[in-house]
């Protein structure tokens, strides 16, 4: 049944997101450009070949070579073959104007077949850079449509002490002026196996990853794994699938790391959209410094639900965050949401929820005014906790009479207190056709999630509409 409701067709929606339209079905449009190269490469072909469809060259860095430094050039690798890549430097340029289109890795051939594997056994996977202490600017790049693997350390995992990176961005001792990287976007990417899945610095502006899937995401021990790691200016995190980040549920994991995030998003991040993300069982929720908007998001089983502009351990971002935070759910958390270091916002229409198997409140807690480093976590100011249904508390931190921590807040329409709710996992499943039981069940399904089988009822909203109605509340309110 599974694989034959996987087969369906694609829901054709028209998208609006942050950095621009997307095309019909909600994915992003790379259209070709005039006069740009399209090189094709598959296991069969050879690298004295043209690169064309019919007569593909036969490795990746030749396939590289043929790309134009500053062009819309395309790298397709066709689907169902495999290429060994181990710290490949990428160090070309998509075209810098805003309408010349995109430099693109991706995929082609039968979409009925897996996405291309570039398997990395020697660390990190593929590097872009501009080169060492250089002032170039490397931008319009999107990666698409491809896997990268870390099949050795899945293998012997107890083993796996090591750190790499599927995707890194650095620029060391750059000399430019701005940002090293500017626009750069993944799409439909699957990362497994990896320490962190996408490393960047601050050297960064414009980053999008959009309905990708990263799994097991680790550090042999109790080590500080990372999905995302990025002060990016101008981020987007949506419609990803995020799924045994550095948990013991992952073979050769000893124990819950709090260092480690599916999305570790800096005090230095700007404008920050994270919308429609799937977190399962990762030691905390996003760790979200930079503050922003954080909406449809799922967070289910983790050591933590989520944490929001508050910041321990590292220099707060100066007079607090803003905080846009709707229609999430967070669901049998070991720890609660918590948001800190906030100048104004909006909370609403959450769900903070456990069931009869998860003995932990899912407390909302308001994390009060403390010295950080150089800066100060401000408290919680201006902002609107409204509607939002929680099987725990409102916790002040600081005490709720502390004005130093909190003022200017308006908490209305708040369900607290509430007890485990009656919706199982195996309810929501089988609301949606699918077989299965489990918070794990449903994250194999989605972790084959692919162009040609991406459906509604493998986004987020349906599963919090259903959790919604297990509450007794309606759909959220439009924004």
């Amino acid at each position: 049944m599974i694989s034959a409701l996987l087969r369906c067709s694609v829901v054709i929606v028209l998208v609006r997101f942050v950095c621009g339209f997307a095309s019909a079905g909600g994915w992003t449009d790379f259209p070709a450009q005039p006069g740009a190269r399209i090189i094709h490469v598959a296991n069969s072909g050879n690298d004295s070949h043209p690169g064309t469809r019919e007569r593909p060259m036969a490795t990746f860095a030749a396939g590289y070579n043929r790309l134009r430094d500053g062009e819309a050039d395309v790298l397709l690798l066709r689907r169902g073959d495999i290429w060994e890549l181990n710290h490949f430097r990428w160090g070309k340029s998509g075209p810098t104007g805003a309408d010349a289109g995109w430099m693109r890795l991706g995929a082609y051939g039968d979409e009925k077949k897996p996405r291309p594997v570039l398997e990395a056994n020697g660390g990190d996977a593929l590097v872009f850079t501009p080169g060492y202490r250089s002032d170039r600017v490397l931008s319009h790049i999107a990666v698409t449509d491809v896997c990268f693997l870390a099949s050795a350390r899945l293998a012997d995992s107890k083993s796996a002490s090591s750190e790499a990176a599927a995707i890194s961005y650095i620029a060391a001792e750059w000399r430019g002026q701005g940002s090293a990287f500017r626009h750069m976007h993944c799409e439909n990417v699957k990362i497994r196996g990896f320490s962190l899945g996408f490393n960047m610095g601050h050297n960064i502006e414009d980053f999008r990853l959009r309905r990708s899937v990263l799994a097991d995401i680790f550090i042999a021990g109790n080590g500080h794994a990372q999905g995302v790691l990025t002060s990016a200016k101008g981020l987007l995190l949506e419609d990803n699938v995020f799924y045994r980040i550095q948990h013991p549920s992952t073979p050769g994991v000893d124990a819950i790391s709090y260092f480690s995030h599916p999305g570790y998003i800096t005090a230095e991040a700007t404008k920050v959209v994270c919308r429609g993300n799937f977190i399962f069982r990762a030691t905390e929720g996003f760790m979200v410094r930079a503050g922003g908007t954080y909406e449809d998001n799922v967070s289910a089983e983790n050591g933590i639900a989520a944490m929001f502009g508050q910041a321990y351990g590292v220099n707060p971002t100066a007079g607090g965050v803003v905080a846009n935070i709707r229609n999430n759910l967070f669901l049998n958390n070991g720890g609660g949401f918590s948001i800190g270091n906030t100048n104004s916002g909006k909370m609403e229409d959450n769900l903070l929820l456990r069931d009869p198997e998860c003995p932990q409140s899912q407390n909302l807690t308001l994390i009060g005014r403390n010295a950080q480093r150089q800066g100060m976590n401000i408290g919680v100011h201006n902002v609107t906790f409204q509607r939002n249904y929680i099987c725990g508390e409102i916790v002040y931190s600081s005490g709720e009479n502390d004005k130093a921590s909190y003022s200017g807040l308006a908490v209305a329409k708040n369900r607290t207190g509430a007890g485990p709710i009656r919706g199982k996992m195996s309810d929501y499943l089988k609301s949606i056709r699918l077989q299965g039981s489990t918070l794990d069940d449903y994250a194999s399904i989605l972790m084959e999630r692919d162009r040609a089988t991406f459906r509604e009822e493998l986004t987020t909203k349906p599963m919090i509409n259903f959790y919604r109605a297990a509450c007794g509340l309606p759909p959220p309110r439009s924004p």
